[in-house]
């Protein structure tokens, strides 16, 4: 018989999570793939749990080491966040979103509170914004102490030196040519070049006006909270991890191509001070380092969520740090149509280090890292120097190199290993590889517009050397590219993408 409608189920699916379109659907910056490579959830790795929201009784370990970086209560056990989302309040909203309320045996009066979660701390708390009167609570530290209650991500003052803070160079905050601006981004003025229709995660980001382009005659900074940047750190979450310090952060960039001179960059500035740390400028003696140097509209990311990953090395074991983001823009009194400068998801992280020998191997012999529970190829590396080689910034998971069968685990207690590989057999070179698939994929990576790259396929990582077959050939022309394979024979393909220009 026919059954009747009401008694069908409809599947739609099959995948959870915050994004569950994403590549990175947790958004730990830890591709899903990699994350099942990895061990998967019996290791923690779940591409489905967020570490730090969703971590309770999930068994989620966070993927890298992170340095706080958030805005920071300085109270009350309760940590500053290790990833900035910048999801709270400016100091500029504050008047509008707070809410009465006060945590009982710490306050007698009832202050203001701010019921969203600090960023992507603990989901269960509520955090004081500010004071709405003049008078000082009553603790001993009185004067010292209300900075720290201000409690959202943008400071008023550059001496808030546990929030965010923005300036025109040599001048303030409230200088009209400061566009630097936190809040919910808005392009219906500016066009979808010119700024995100949301933020890289969550609600707010940082941008270089919000609703419109930036300024002329402008040198805008945005400064990070100070950071101690020394090994170990008391900021780390993993204070065991003495690997390198990364800068990892998202950068949605519109800067005008009538004006090559615009550009932005980032600097560190070490104060030396107490007085340096108060107002974020550099000690007498102390050098303006550049971390990221200046980039025009030749980095335009043409409508797309970019990540950059940039070293940190140039400061390391430095305690006292701000990260400068400026953008400075050209004199010429003309009008500008360019959105500027978005910046979201920032993150200061220490990934696993493994390093080893693969003897009697040639210089540029390339060495493939694999996840052991599935063989994605995670890195690669070339030799160097009698067959040296290693990996940097890798998060915690089971690793396997060159398809030998020694696991490698890194992780919380082992940031760091060292191997030797079996006896080099002479072989061709082959660079990065980004994925595998028996049924058919469509090939992702982060490209530079204007390069050319050559999508390539094997079938048998194993043999020496490899076989590879190129699918296609092709000129970047955004920053996010993709290659389609249908992948008829249905055999399993890993992929390398190579810029051959």
């Amino acid at each position: 018989p026919v059954k009747s409608a009401t008694s069908s189920a409809f599947l739609f699916g099959g995948r959870t999570g915050t994004l569950p379109t994403s590549r990175d659907t947790d958004q730990d910056l830890v591709d899903d793939i990699v994350e099942h490579a990895l061990g998967g959830p019996d290791v923690g790795r779940d591409p489905r749990v967020h570490p730090f929201t969703d971590r309770d009784g999930t068994g989620e370990e966070p993927p890298f080491a992170y340095l706080r970086i958030g805005a920071y209560p300085g109270r009350y056990a309760i940590e500053r966040p290790a990833i900035a989302d910048f999801d709270v309040l400016s100091y500029n909203e504050r008047n509008f979103a707070w809410r009465l309320g006060f945590l009982r045996g710490v306050y007698e009066n009832g202050y203001l509170w701010q019921g969203h979660p600090v960023e992507t701390t603990l989901s269960n708390q509520a955090y004081v914004v500010g004071i709405e009167s003049t008078e000082l609570p009553p603790f001993e530290e009185a004067n010292e102490d209300r900075f720290v209650y201000n409690m959202g991500v943008d400071a008023l003052e550059p001496g808030w030196t546990n929030l965010w803070y923005h300036r025109q160079r040599g001048g303030t905050r409230f200088d009209s040519r400061n566009n630097w601006q936190l809040g919910r981004p808005d392009n219906s003025e500016i066009g979808p070049q010119g700024a995100p229709p949301t933020a890289h995660r969550g609600r707010w980001a940082y941008g270089t006006n919000l609703r419109g382009a930036y300024t002329n005659n402008a040198t805008m900074d945005l400064f990070s909270p100070v950071l101690n940047l020394s090994v170990s750190s008391p900021q780390s979450t993993d204070p065991s991890n003495t690997s390198e310090y990364f800068l990892i952060f998202h950068e949605w960039l519109d800067l005008s191509e009538q004006h090559s001179g615009d550009h932005v960059r980032i600097d560190a500035i070490l104060p030396e001070t107490g007085a340096d740390v108060a107002t974020r400028v550099k000690g007498v003696d102390r050098p303006l380092v550049t971390v990221l140097a200046q980039r025009n509209y030749s980095e335009n990311t043409t409508g797309e969520w970019r990540r950059v990953v940039v070293p940190l090395t140039p400061v390391a074991n430095e305690e006292k740090v701000y990260l400068r983001f400026s953008l400075v823009s050209e004199s010429e009194d003309t009008v500008r149509t360019a959105g500027g400068w978005y910046i979201d998801h920032v993150v200061v992280v220490q990934g696993g280090d493994l390093t080893g020998t693969y003897p009697d191997a040639p210089d540029e012999t390339d060495v493939f890292l694999l996840g052991d529970n599935v063989p994605v190829v995670v890195d690669s590396a070339v030799t160097y120097g009698g067959g040296l080689f290693g990996f940097g910034l890798l998060p915690a998971g089971n690793y396997t190199v060159n398809g030998q069968t020694n696991v490698i685990s890194i992780g919380p207690g082992n940031w760091s290993a060292n191997i030797a590989l079996d006896p080099f057999v002479p072989s061709t070179s082959s660079p990065l590889i980004t994925g595998f698939t028996s049924n058919g994929a469509t090939i992702h990576w982060d490209a530079v517009i204007g390069r050319q790259y050559q999508v390539q396929y094997s079938t048998d990582l194993t043999s020496n050397p490899p076989d590879w077959t190129t699918l296609g050939t092709m000129v970047a022309n955004q920053v996010n590219m993709s290659f389609p394979d249908s992948n008829p024979s249905g055999t399993i393909r890993f992929y390398r993408v190579r810029r051959i220009d």
